[in-house]
């Protein structure tokens, strides 16, 4: 096999594009009889190369491996053969299905029980392909590269069981003189690259609709310490990459040993402002905003229309801790006097009570309240009372968007609110 990928139900392989040499009709002997697949392929691995020996070359052969079946375990995998000179340049799977990109600029679709399904085309020869869950990322060369090296690359987002175009355009995430070196879903079902300066990057969409674009979100340059050194990305999860640092100029990780892996946070390469406690905080929200709203969008593309109360209770939650690091920043600059640069971070809140808590905080300027009080009015309108708000809290229970907003017991409280005469229930401990 040239290239393979494995997902929750299978893995997908495919060879070369067949000939008649009797030397890789023997390698190829020994190497299907070190597999663990079922005899019925091996049988017809063997009789598809013994049977063109003499016949005229055929395209690579895709093969599905089945980790789990409810039928006969030998009739688990299957096999295709592609037409003649069509090669088989990437593959990926996901949930029920899996797709190779050739030679001939096709995207082939396929279930995870074999049946043939839609057959695409792209924009240009097929570069590489990943695969999670239920969506499909390629990618393709729109043109020669620049005089100074730089790839120029287009990419499709594919949502691989509804069979429609989420996205595409170009990969703008690549550094001058670079190349692709790494693509991946994050943990969170966000598209994530790496070009060969370092520069991991997320492709990202506003709910509003509007085009997709990339957004950096971690220069590993700083977390080298030598220019000979780089990273090997694994994943991305929990906001941090997992990834293998390699020292010396060494470009792969040792087969032979299991590597070492460290997590390295993602932080967006923001510029350093003259309020020195907000520096972190600015770049935090910024990445925990766009966050929040990939995880809404993804997981609007995966329920395909339909609720799910689980996840908007996990949301609201998640939202509440977003607005505790905005709030923070919020009393920072308004502590620092700037009230204006203050006044524009209440457009990221997202509950009606952090409105509530910005006001609290700014009770001392009354032109700011009523600012902060016109866009609450603007959000959510005249609200009537329906019980209890939405509590900030801090436990364990949280899903993660980034480590920084997930502390718990091990952090102090993420700001100070007014007490009960301020009229704002007091954030949970």
């Amino acid at each position: 096999f040239i290239v393979g990928s494995l997902g929750d139900e299978g893995g997908i392989f495919a060879s070369d594009l067949a000939d008649d040499d009797e030397e890789d009709d023997a390698v190829l002997g020994d190497v299907v009889e070190g597999l663990q697949i079922s005899e019925k392929t091996k049988s017809a691995l063997k009789r598809s190369r013994a049977g063109k020996k003499n016949a005229k070359a055929t395209g690579s052969t895709v093969y599905f491996h089945r980790f789990e079946t409810f039928g006969a375990a030998r009739d688990k995998d299957w096999y295709l053969t592609l037409p003649s000179g069509e090669r088989v340049m990437g593959c990926a799977c996901g949930d029920g299905w899996s797709a190779v990109a050739t030679s001939r600029r096709f995207v082939r679709f396929f279930t995870s029980g074999g049946n043939q399904d839609q057959v695409l085309w792209l924009n240009g020869d097929p570069v590489t392909m990943v695969g999670r869950s239920r969506f499909l990322a390629v990618f393709y060369h729109e043109a020669q590269p620049l005089p100074d090296g730089t790839q120029k690359l287009g990419y499709l987002l594919y949502d691989a069981m509804g069979n429609r175009v989420i996205g595409k355009g170009a990969v703008s995430c690549i550094s001058p003189k670079s190349t692709l070196t790494w693509v991946g879903f994050s943990g969170e079902l966000s598209l994530m690259a790496m070009d060969s300066d370092g520069m991991l990057s997320m492709l990202i969409s506003p709910e509003t609709g509007a085009d997709w674009e990339w957004m950096p979100m971690l220069d590993t340059h700083d977390h080298l310490k030598s220019e000979h050194d780089s990273i090997w990305p694994i994943s991305v999860t929990g906001g941090e990459l997992n990834c293998v640092p390699l020292k010396g100029g060494v470009k792969y990780p040792n087969a032979a040993r299991r590597p070492v892996a460290s997590k390295l946070k993602l932080r967006m390469p923001f510029a350093r402002g003259p309020i020195q406690e907000t520096n972190t905080l600015e770049e935090l929200t910024v990445r925990a905003n766009v966050a929040l709203t990939q995880k809404r969008v993804m997981n609007d593309y995966a329920l395909d229309g339909e609720e799910d109360e689980d996840f908007e209770n996990n949301f609201r939650k998640l939202s509440a801790q977003v607005d505790k690091a905005t709030l923070k920043m919020f009393a920072a600059t308004f502590e620092a006097g700037k009230h204006e640069k203050a006044l524009d971070l209440v457009e990221r809140l997202h509950l009606e009570k952090s409105f509530d808590i910005a006001m609290a905080i700014a009770d001392n300027h009354r032109k700011l309240v009523d600012f902060i009080e016109n866009a609450k009015f603007r959000r959510f309108g005249e609200v009537e009372d329906h019980g209890p708000q939405d509590t900030f809290t801090t436990g364990d229970d949280i899903p993660t968007i980034s480590p920084e907003l997930n502390q718990g017991r091990r952090s102090k409280r993420a700001l100070e609110v007014m007490d009960d005469d301020g009229g704002v229930p007091p954030a949970t401990r």
